[in-house]
């Protein structure tokens, strides 16, 4: 697997990672299963991008991060 795979476990990953995740990136990244994903899409502030009649298209890295940690703080 290369950096361009998007693998997490690898330490240069984060720094080569795309600024904008797929679901499946992002899902791997929060190691959560594309499903809950999909349901933390609908929390607010969840950075989700949406096109073409509200379907979820990427996320952004860095405002995920953000979030996350606002997530677990509560």
């Amino acid at each position: 697997m290369t950096a361009e795979d998007g693998d997490p476990s690898r330490p240069d990953w984060r720094l080569e990672s795309p600024l904008l995740l797929t679901r499946a990136q992002a899902a791997q990244l929060c190691q959560v299963s594309e499903e809950i994903l999909d349901q933390w899409s609908y929390e607010p502030g969840f950075p989700v991008i949406r096109r073409n009649g509200g379907h979820f298209v990427r996320v952004h890295r860095a405002a995920l991060e953000r979030w996350l940690e606002q997530f677990a703080l509560g």
